[in-house]
This record gives structure tokens, sequence and C-alpha cells, in this order.
């Protein structure tokens, strides 16, 4: 006889796909986009490992997850965020604007530059003598 999902043992531990599935069902309810989904699959997934270290989700617990519409408070408070102060804020503003307003000059072309006007100004002086004679 097959087990279905509903007659296993709620006290038999969680497989990694069903962490990993409830790491996913929490990313998809705090994301705003695919890019922050991505991204907050593998931190709820951390933080799922780092919160049931020594004592294992059990399939009950997973289940349960899977039914909730918003994310545990304790699983929230574990996930550090980095908020720039404002002065970093401001800082970083005025660093794009100026490296947006400066022109790269290649020191290779700039050279070759000078190379050519002073090529070009010396031509110049041997058609003068030329043509004198």
């Amino acid at each position: 006889m097959t087990a279905t999902f509903n007659s296993i043992d709620p006290n038999r531990i969680a497989s990694t796909k069903q962490v990993y599935g409830v790491a996913c069902h929490f990313a998809n309810l705090k994301a705003k986009d695919p890019s922050e989904r991505y991204g907050l699959n593998k931190v709820f997934y951390a933080v799922l490992n780092n919160f049931y270290d020594s004592s294992k989700m059990t399939h009950a617990e997973a289940t349960d997850f899977f039914t909730r519409k918003d994310v545990p408070k304790q699983f929230l408070k574990s996930i550090k965020t980095k908020n720039p102060s404002p002065y970093q804020k401001v800082m970083d503003k005025k660093a794009k604007e100026s490296t947006a307003s400066k022109v790269k000059t290649n020191s290779v072309a700039k050279d070759l530059d000078t190379r050519i006007t002073n090529l070009e100004s010396n031509l110049t002086k041997l058609l003068t003598i030329l043509e004198a004679k």
C-alpha cells in the first residue's frame, strides 16, 4: 500500500525538499519581484536550517507552514538587513553623479593625438622649406 501525503506520520522528520518548499513558500509571500524571490528563497532556506539545527522540522510543521499566509515572526527576526545610513545614501548619489559627469580619456589615444599634431607641424615646416626653394 502506498502512503499518501495525509497518511504520513506527523512526527516524521521533514525531508530536505519539504524544507526547501517551505523556504520557497515564504519567499513567495515576501518577494515583490522574481529576482528578490530568488534571493529570499536562499535566505529563508538558510534561516530554516539554522533554526532547526539540532531539532529537525517535522512533517506536521512543514504542512502547517504551507497553509500559512504570512511568515512567522521568529524567522523574520533572524534575517538581518544592511540598511545604509542617510549619509551613505547621499554620498552614493554624489559618487554616481560625479562618475557620470567625468569623461574618461584614453591615455594611449591622447599620446597618439599629440604625436600626430607634432608630425603635422613638422610636415608643414618641411613643405614651407621646399616651396621656398
